[in-house]
């Protein structure tokens, strides 16, 4: 009956994945998500492989988190520090991948191409779901969506030590816009609907975005440095081609390693995309059905359930199905 955000219920989609396809979750995704979509840096996070290009996460404490740190006593307002270790491996489905700026828009234009899942399929996951109460809950199957000067927009946010990322589409123009940084906590929501709203719609001569990009580009570097981010990697599709990849500032703060557009970064909750495209695939062939208890998929869950309403994948897409944030 309500929204309640949950990434323990994306986990539980990845085992019924696996046991649809009978394929390991990492695998299918591979064969079924990545390798259409010609994303080649994409990887489940390992804390124990060296990945080329990875970046390094920090954290910049404020004030408020500061209040929630239970290191508060050895940490300064301001000053960058490492994240926190973070393993990621108890939630791959829900936010256990690795990626790049580059892999995320190809992820967009495979799906403005139907390379994914069909235009039906697409219209499904962009509608937003409903409360019992007839509530717009603003999420639809995986994607977060809501109208903005009439125009719909579609997107997901991640965020986990060390990282903040955003991937952002308008369905209309098929403009996207991918951002990923090194720096926790940071808000890329309002900066992707500005960046949007700048190439969207295209302009009036056909291909020429030399006058957007260089007012970007110099936006860019504004907000990189007025939020003392150190690692900024962003890409921009129009519908189908890429029309501007950089990176700025230094994917190592240390090291001084320059970022670029394949800079490789947590995805956080991003990871709930794949996972979303990896069950509508599985629907489309009629091997799974949202409106079926997930208990037919996995009998051996058995949460504690005081209202005895079964729990279904589509409540489990949506985050309506009580369970916890995270894996207990």
């Amino acid at each position: 009956s309500k929204y309640l955000y949950t990434t323990f219920g994306y986990n539980l989609l990845g085992s019924v994945a696996e046991g649809a396809s009978g394929t390991q979750f990492v695998e299918l995704l591979q064969q079924r998500v990545f390798t259409p979509a010609d994303m080649q840096q994409t990887v489940a996070d390992d804390q124990y492989s060296v990945i080329k290009h990875r970046t390094r996460g920090y954290i910049r404490p404020t004030n408020k988190t500061l209040q929630k740190s239970n290191a508060v006593e050895f940490l300064v307002e301001g000053e960058l520090y490492n994240a926190a270790l973070h393993d990621t491996s108890m939630k791959v489905p829900g936010g256990g991948f690795l990626s790049t700026a580059n892999d995320l828009v190809r992820f967009a234009i495979a799906l403005n191409e139907d390379r994914l899942v069909s235009a039906n399929t697409r219209q499904q996951m962009w509608t937003s779901q409903k409360t019992d109460d007839g509530k717009r809950t603003g999420y639809g199957l995986g994607w977060r969506v809501s109208t903005r000067r009439g125009q719909q927009q579609v997107w997901h946010t991640g965020g986990q030590a060390g990282t903040s990322t955003i991937l952002f589409m308008l369905p209309e123009s098929g403009t996207t816009v991918a951002i990923m940084c090194n720096l926790q906590s940071v808000k890329l929501l309002p900066l992707a609907t500005a960046i949007a709203d700048t190439v969207s719609p295209p302009p009036t001569y056909e291909g020429d975005y030399t006058t957007a990009v260089a007012k970007l580009s110099a936006a860019v570097k504004h907000e990189v440095e007025q939020k003392q981010i150190p690692a900024f990697s962003i890409a921009i599709v129009d519908d189908k081609r890429v029309i501007w990849a950089d990176g700025f500032g230094h994917q190592d703060a240390g090291k001084k390693i320059p970022a670029t557009e394949n800079t490789v970064y947590r995805v956080g909750s991003v990871s709930k995309l794949f996972t979303d495209i990896a069950i509508m695939q599985l629907v489309e062939q009629g091997k799974l059905d949202l409106d079926t208890p997930v208990q037919s998929y996995l009998p051996d869950f058995k949460p504690g359930n005081p209202h005895e309403v079964e729990i279904t994948l589509r409540q489990l897409m949506t985050h309506r199905s009580g369970l916890v944030r995270e894996s207990p």
